[in-house]
């Protein structure tokens, strides 16, 4: 027994504490504090007959508006179950009917972009062949050579600009 009280104590003091600052809140103080104490007044200083008669009441009001929750909570869930499902279906047919005509759709670019990327693959590979035979057949061109030669007068003007020491020693100090 001694836990039982333990506990009914203990869940008291805890209801105590909520409504005690509950109370403390300005808006219950404004509006829900006032009329409120009105009724519990009233009730005090009812006399017992009619103390019972407003339990039964409550009681009485409490099975009604306990079957009211339990029916308004089945029918809810019960239109969200068939709301979902639904919704899911009609989702869903929106879909397929969306891919009869995106999927095609895709396919053909697909087929499209693959068709021009083989061609263009093969160009450039005969571009590649025709330049690997006519620069096997016409060896080192004109171009390549002016190309070598001007290469090779900007090294040695490089050089007569560049200190001796960097000249000297083969390259930047590194140190």
């Amino acid at each position: 027994m001694d836990i039982v009280q333990g506990t009914t104590h203990r869940v008291g003091e805890s209801a105590q504490s909520a409504l005690s600052s509950m109370r403390q809140s300005s808006l219950v103080q404004r509006y829900v504090s006032v009329p409120s104490n009105w009724v519990v007044s009233k009730y005090q200083q009812s006399t017992a007959p009619v103390r019972f008669l407003l339990m039964g009441f409550g009681a009485m009001s409490a099975i009604p508006i306990g079957c009211f929750l339990g029916f308004m909570g089945v029918v809810t869930l019960g239109c969200l179950v068939v709301g979902g499902i639904a919704i899911t279906i009609v989702e869903g047919g929106c879909a397929l009917f969306g891919s009869a005509f995106l999927l095609p759709t895709l396919g053909v670019t697909f087929l499209i972009a693959c068709g021009v990327g083989i061609v263009t693959l093969c160009l450039y590979c005969c571009y590649v062949v025709a330049v690997y035979i006519v620069s096997f057949f016409r060896g080192p061109t004109a171009d390549r050579r002016e190309i070598d030669n001007r290469t090779q007068a900007a090294t040695e003007r490089a050089r007569e600009k560049a200190p001796e020491t960097i000249v000297q020693r083969g390259g930047f100090d590194r140190a």
